[in-house]
């Protein structure tokens, strides 16, 4: 596999703002997805997932895909530099003026050293901040319906009659395993503010509405 590196970007304003280069940080459940949607709808900007980037390489067959999958169908967890290499050869293809914000890494301290020490233009770093108490208690009330793929809420969407059957809990969302995922986000979230200190922004989501927390994004970001 080859080295992991970013290419060299010489960036331009664009009708006469700077591209952002972000990183969204926040503990699972936290809405980080939902707000990379809402932003998605104001400016034209590239979301990079490392979740979904790691589907694709699978779904693809890639080289990378095929050393992930093979990894993971053992049980083991995916190698860092390979996570690297994925992000390295996905931002490179962006377009130069192209306004980017990564969500899903870094995970580990691993992760946040290569990003600091790679070079990689980064503007802005955001955190945001939510109740773990509250995100346990609406994450681990979800069912998923592993027939068609629709997620549910035991309290606050019900699945129909006709389907409750069938749904269950993902592992993922048991409270114990969430329980994991926060200490894994609070690690890597601690490596970041160590190692990005003059860039990071934190949002404290707590007793705000989605849009509240979109309206803070954007004044940061555009």
């Amino acid at each position: 596999m080859e080295h992991s590196s970013f290419k060299h970007r010489e960036h331009q304003s664009v009708e006469g703002r700077m591209p952002f280069n972000a990183i969204l940080i926040g503990a699972p459940g936290v809405g980080k997805g939902t707000q990379c949607d809402i932003l998605k709808s104001k400016v034209d900007y590239a979301h990079v997932s490392t979740g979904d980037l790691i589907r694709a390489e699978i779904r693809n067959q890639t080289e990378i895909g095929l050393s992930i999958q093979s990894i993971t169908e053992k049980g083991g967890l995916v190698p860092d530099e390979i996570i690297n290499q994925m992000l390295c050869n996905h931002i490179n293809s962006l377009p130069i003026n192209q306004s980017w914000m990564i969500d899903g890494f870094p995970r580990t301290l691993a992760q946040a050293q290569f990003l600091k020490d790679s070079g990689l233009q980064i503007t802005h770093i955001i955190e945001l901040a939510g109740d773990e108490a509250e995100i346990t208690k609406r994450l681990s009330g979800r069912l998923f319906d592993p027939l068609t793929g629709s997620t549910y809420h035991k309290i606050n969407n019900p699945p129909p009659a006709d389907v409750a059957g069938r749904c269950i809990t993902r592992k993922d969302d048991q409270p114990a395993v969430i329980a994991q995922r926060f200490q894994i986000f609070r690690d890597s979230a601690e490596a970041i503010r160590t190692l990005f200190s003059d860039l990071e922004v934190i949002i404290d989501a707590k007793g705000k509405s989605i849009q509240e927390i979109a309206s803070q994004i954007e004044k940061i970001l555009l």
